[in-house]
């Protein structure tokens, strides 16, 4: 599924499974994002790992803050995942942030302090 993931946008099912087989799928979890990642790239990152400091220039609005969107995903049915998503300020590798939504699956463990 890495492959994939590598090559086009994930469905809801296929997100889920990937993040919650987590370090089972050979990817680490990192503590920061890597410093301009390219296009494809997939890894996993500590809820509080600042996602946002990548290296890129992202699309602001007129206040200044990162112009991003936030949907909620599906995966067997039930809404209970999150994703952020950012387009580049100038040519570059569009951003999706999804995780779990630990109110909606229970069965995911989170540790609050990532």
């Amino acid at each position: 599924m890495l492959d994939l993931a590598r090559t086009t946008w994930l469905e809801g099912d296929q997100c889920y499974d990937l993040l919650v087989a987590g370090e089972a799928t050979g990817l680490p979890i990192l503590p920061k994002p890597q410093r301009k990642p390219p296009a494809g790239s997939v890894w996993l990152l500590q809820r509080r790992g600042r996602f946002r400091d990548d290296g890129y220039t992202w699309q602001s609005k007129p206040n200044g803050q990162v112009r991003e969107g936030h949907v909620r995903l599906c995966a067997r049915g039930v809404r209970q995942m999150h994703c952020y998503y950012g387009v580049p300020a100038a040519d570059g590798p569009h951003r999706r942030l999804i995780w779990i939504d630990p109110d909606a699956c229970p069965r995911v463990k989170t540790d609050p302090k990532a």
